[in-house]
This record gives C-alpha cells, structure tokens and sequence, in this order.
C-alpha cells in the first residue's frame, strides 16, 4: 500500500547544524506541510544522513537531484550571508523544475 503523502516534495539545502535542527523540526510535524525528500551539501563531499533524511548530492548538482525526486520546494538552510549560498543553481532550480525556494528561518 503507498504511503499517503503528508506535504509538499520538499530538499533542505545545507547540512550544517541549522539543517539538521530544521530538519528535526519538519520530520516531528508532519502536519506543517512538508514532507523531506533529501538533503544537498552546499559543498561536497556530499553523503551520508541529515537527521534521517538521506544527502543526496551536493549544491553543484541541485536542479539535476530536484528534477530526480520530484521535489516542490527547496528549504535554505544555510547561514544568514553565507557565501556557500549557490544563487546560480538555485534559480536554475525554480526556473527549470518550478520549485519553490524559500528561506529556512521563516519555516
């Protein structure tokens, strides 16, 4: 039997402290409307486990893992300012795959 989805398709973007505290947040309420799908490196290298969720790849290849896993948005979590922030593949993710960005300090 398939699961019933419980949110919107949804990659959290770091990997770092905030990502994992945020990812905690999101995966202990189902109800906030989000269902984590993977999380991307902002740098490599790119594997392992995000609070149970699965790294899926880093930054350079973000509009490649979006396309992949369907997702709908991609949740920042990265610092404030961060010059690990990938604009480039960031919009070429909401131009090409139509997701949603959005920044992590307002989930």
């Amino acid at each position: 039997m398939a699961q019933e989805r419980t949110g919107s398709r949804t990659l959290l973007l770091g990997s770092g402290t905030f990502a994992a505290e945020l990812a905690a947040v999101i995966n202990a309420q189902p109800q906030c409307g989000y269902e984590l799908v993977g999380v991307v490196s902002a740098q490599a290298p790119a594997t392992g486990w995000c609070q149970g969720v699965p790294i899926l790849g880093s930054a350079e290849d973000l509009c490649g893992i979006a396309a992949r896993t369907g997702a709908e948005r991609i949740v920042v979590a990265l610092p404030t300012h961060s010059e690990l922030l990938p604009d480039h593949q960031l919009i070429e993710a909401r131009i090409s795959n139509e997701v949603l960005i959005e920044n992590g300090d307002e989930v």
